[in-house]
């Protein structure tokens, strides 16, 4: 005899007729709990097969918030089996009716998180204490069940509902728990769930669904030491990290075979989830100085290279649009090099990128291209090319191989247009320039220590018998006592010392090869930024300007901004506050390291305004210029004016202070 019903008789009349003896059947309270459970996998199926309208998920609500009602939640499980069976049953019946409320539409989830949640929770939290069966592989399916459940909530970052779920107290405890035992029993779960799941489109890895929900934690950062504490530690925080990269990765076992929509979407997921573990350490490393650390020494960055190696192997030429969108899946990877102490990554990243340069280039050429977006796939490459350089240990792993790549040459054989060869062979020459200087930075007569730390000084290589040493941090080396003092009083060493002090132990190679980067694009550009200057104090009449360096793609655009204006560039790059000195009132020099995050990194360096010498010459030459002309064509409008430009240029912009008895 049936007996009572969780349903009322208007609430089934308004479930299709195809589903209707289902939904009552499952209703009967006098059916035992494991048939409920079965009959509730059978509806959710039904629901993946069937042609339902977008009102059915309105219309199973009644069903699933009966079910899921706190009054029916089992009192704890005592030592008798029975006890512990019956518990065990009622947990199932609810993960699976947290499933038949995954199968409604996005929007019904939605609207309806306010309204469930209340009765979701409880249950969760009951899954999360009473892990009665941590050997069956049913706990990773309800674990499933609740990721596929909520997974449309966090597809909208901020909404009431994400907030709503990561408000709740202990749902971030929760998460992680959940996290730690998915990895634990994913293997066994996704060997059977292979051979026994009829819905095609639920095979997809927990790891996976566990990554928006990672992702999520970052629009409410207040709850990121919770997690950290949830986890064990940061140290185990990345080792689960790291396995969390791994099964996802492992997975997809034909990752790299093919450019198919399927592994590329794999693949995207695997560098999401990496972007998981980078954002973890841009959050807490600062006052957890231990995260990088703790990710190098669970394998994350070899796993890393690993991904990259294998992907830039499978590159074919021509690249097609989907293997450019996974190209954009690693620019962060790009990122991290100036901060990661792994050489296998940055080896892996280098050989990578010739390898994608010279697979790219051979199909380019060979094919005579005539349009500019047939070579946008090149020209996308060597765009991470040039970036790469910018970097010492990329240049240096990129240095064997990468001139093999530039050997294309204009001939009958490549019949390319114009354009293209001279995008080629702008690319090349700054590629030479910058492999050329990398090995005259490791060169004996060219000691990487020689390079003045005084900006504005034309000196690049002097005997070392001539350097004078900070004796605090013995890593800023000035070529003069002028240098010295000048760097101390206006170049702002003294609040950079604390910082280098503190990180003395590393080895700042890449600090020193970048600063003599820049000393060598702005003493190459110091022409066109002087006539910028010049421009500046036409038009304004104002001294008070600062130089910017930007480096974006690898290239070096110089511009001069409003000295006034240095809080707006300090707000684009934030990351720079740190080497601000409230107490200095004249803006030298600011290194920022952007990027990141899905952005292509960049390297400006903000530079202090010319010394009184030069500013007054400018001054003179701009009294003089006609109304009118171009201050940027004053080679052909003034030549003698130019002239005199040129010769402020190769001025010794040295600045000297008497008497200061703060340096040493």
């Amino acid at each position: 005899m049936p007996g009572a019903s969780l349903l009322t008789a208007r609430e089934l009349a308004n479930i299709p007729l195809s589903l209707r003896t289902l939904a009552k059947a499952i209703a009967d309270t006098s059916k035992p709990l494991k048939t409920i459970a079965t009959l509730l996998l059978e509806l959710d199926c039904r629901l993946g097969t069937g042609n339902y309208n977008g009102t059915l998920g309105s219309n199973l609500l009644p069903l699933i918030s009966a079910l899921l009602d706190p009054s029916r939640m089992p009192p704890e499980p005592s030592d008798s089996p029975s006890s512990s069976s019956t518990f065990r049953d009622q947990l199932l019946c609810a993960s699976r009716a947290i499933l038949v409320f995954s199968s409604c539409p996005a929007s019904t989830i939605r609207s309806q998180t306010s309204t469930l949640w209340p009765r979701i929770w409880p249950w969760l939290e009951l899954m999360d204490n009473y892990d009665c069966f941590p050997d069956k592989s049913e706990t990773a399916c309800g674990r499933c069940l609740t990721l596929l459940a909520l997974e449309p909530l966090v597809q909208v970052p901020r909404s009431p509902a994400v907030k709503t779920l990561f408000r709740t107290p202990g749902f971030p405890t929760f998460l992680v728990h959940m996290w730690k035992r998915i990895i634990c029993t994913w293997k066994e779960y996704s060997a059977k769930r292979s051979s026994r799941d009829r819905r095609p489109e639920r095979n997809i890895s927990p790891p996976v669904l566990l990554t928006p929900f990672l992702q999520c934690c970052f629009e409410f950062t207040d709850i990121l030491d919770e997690l950290v504490e949830g986890a064990g530690g940061m140290d185990a925080l990345a080792a689960l990290l790291f396995q969390h990269i791994q099964l996802i990765h492992r997975d997809g076992e034909a990752l790299f075979v093919d450019e198919s929509d399927t592994n590329l979407a794999l693949f995207g997921e695997c560098v999401q989830s990496m972007d998981v573990a980078k954002n973890f350490v841009d959050y807490l490393g600062n006052s957890k100085p231990s995260a990088w650390v703790a990710l190098v020494g669970a394998g994350y960055f070899g796993l890393a290279a690993d991904m990259f190696t294998a992907f830039a192997t499978s590159t074919t030429n021509h690249p097609p649009r989907s293997v450019l969108a996974a190209w954009q899946y690693l620019q962060h990877i790009i990122g991290l090099l100036p901060h990661v102490d792994s050489e296998r990554l940055v080896t892996a990243v280098g050989s990578g990128f010739v390898l994608a340069c010279r697979t790219c280039g051979s199909n380019v050429f060979a094919q005579g291209i005539q349009t500019v977006e047939e070579f946008a796939p090149l020209d996308f490459v060597l765009s991470f090319v040039a970036q790469a350089t910018c970097d010492y240990r990329s240049v240096c792993a990129m240095a064997d191989s990468l001139s093999m790549a530039l050997e294309y040459d204009e001939s009958p054989g490549n019949p390319c247009a114009p354009a293209i060869w001279t995008g080629w062979f702008e690319f090349k020459t700054l590629i030479q320039s910058r492999l050329h200087l990398a090995e005259e930075f490791n060169s004996k007569d060219f000691s990487s220590n020689r390079a003045c730390w005084n900006i504005e000084c034309p000196l690049l290589k002097v005997p070392k018998s001539d350097l004078r040493k900070c004796a605090r941090c013995h890593l800023a080396l000035y070529c003069s006592p002028a240098c010295q003092k000048s760097g101390w009083k206006t170049y702002g060493h003294r609040s950079l010392c604390r910082s280098a002090t503190a990180a003395s132990k590393s080895d700042h190679r890449d600090t020193r090869f970048s600063l003599l980067l820049t000393l060598r694009d702005y003493q190459a550009h110091k022409t066109t930024i002087l006539l910028q200057q010049l421009a500046y104090i036409k038009r304004t009449g104002d001294t008070e300007f600062c130089v910017v360096m930007q480096y974006s793609s690898g290239r070096c655009t110089p511009a001069v901004v409003a000295l006034a204006s240095k809080a707006k560039i300090w707000e684009s790059h934030p990351s720079a506050a740190w080497e601000a000195d409230e107490g200095r009132k004249e803006l030298h020099v600011v290194r920022f390291h952007g990027g990141g995050g899905g952005e292509i990194r960049e390297i400006a360096l903000v530079l202090r305004r010319s010394t009184s010498a030069v500013l007054e010459g400018l001054v003179a030459v701009a009294h003089e210029i006609p109304e009118g002309v171009d201050v940027m064509r004053l080679a052909a409008k003034q030549p003698e004016l130019f002239e005199r430009v040129r010769a402020l240029a190769g001025l010794d912009l040295v600045d000297t202070y008497e008497g200061d008895a703060n340096w040493k």
